[in-house]
């Protein structure tokens, strides 16, 4: 119940209980005064250190909760200019969407006119071409490289003169002597290869590796042909498939005019 009185009360117990501690002789009470500060002086002390390291304690709790708050400040402005950021490319996003047809026509241009001049240049290129692969054939022991170089020509002028069936005659008779010296290329390798052919025995006998890249240029030369053969079989295939099923629509849908020319007649 002590720990419920009143101020009053609380001071007059306070003096009752050093009137009884300093109780008896004089010199008892100098010694009892003595004792008493000496322990309150320790009491003062231990309390001052526990004060002391309660506030260190708070102090550092204290700079830690700053640090970590300051974090939190940077971390939120941080993902606040992260979301400023996430904004702009969305609305670039919307901007190149809105725009998408375009950009991919641009793109289309681009990319076939670049095409066209890496083409440009390849046609600017054949009779160098040309007239450096005459040179090679010489050499008997790059045949079948050669034979791949006539090719890749031979194919480089039936794709520019097929793309080219809608230009004007005279443009046509200039892309043809153009391509006279890949024709003449062609030409003179196929009739150095029926020369070694021509001379069998001797070539057997002297050069017969001669001989094996010969007889594996006309297989591949067969190959070729057969998938020329192939291609064109599918797309007359493809092509009379279209013919029947546009014939089959056309007689699904003449009875339907017919009747309707007969209600009208009625």
């Amino acid at each position: 119940m002590a720990w419920f009185q009143s101020p009053a009360a609380a001071k007059q117990s306070a003096l009752t209980e050093v009137q009884r501690i300093l109780s008896g002789s004089e010199n008892s009470k100098l010694d009892r005064i003595q004792q008493l500060k000496a322990t309150f002086e320790k009491k003062k002390l231990a309390v001052e250190t526990q004060l002391s390291a309660a506030v260190q304690t708070q102090v550092e709790e204290s700079r830690k909760g700053m640090d970590l708050l300051q974090k939190s400040i940077n971390s939120v402005k941080e993902m606040r200019s992260n979301f400023d950021d996430i904004d702009r490319v969305w609305q670039d996003i919307n901007t190149m969407l809105l725009g998408y047809d375009n950009f991919r026509r641009i793109f289309m241009a681009r990319r076939n006119l670049r095409a066209t001049l890496a083409q440009l240049e390849e046609y600017n290129q054949i009779p160098k071409k040309a007239a450096e692969i005459a040179e090679a054939m010489k050499n008997n022991a790059k045949l079948e490289e050669v034979w791949r170089d006539v090719r890749r020509l031979e194919k480089l002028r039936e794709s520019v003169l097929r793309e080219s069936r809608d230009v004007s005659s005279s443009v046509l008779n200039v892309m043809g002597k153009h391509f006279e010296c890949v024709i003449t290329l062609s030409e003179d390798f196929r009739r150095h290869l029926w020369d070694i052919l021509a001379h069998t025995i001797q070539f057997a006998k002297s050069e017969p590796e001669t001989l094996v890249r010969v007889l594996k240029i006309l297989e591949m030369e067969d190959r070729a042909a057969q998938r020329v053969r192939e291609r064109t079989t599918r797309a007359a295939v493809k092509k009379e498939k279209v013919t029947r099923t546009r014939v089959v629509r056309k007689k699904k849908d003449k009875p339907k005019s017919d009747k309707k020319k007969k209600n009208k007649k009625k």
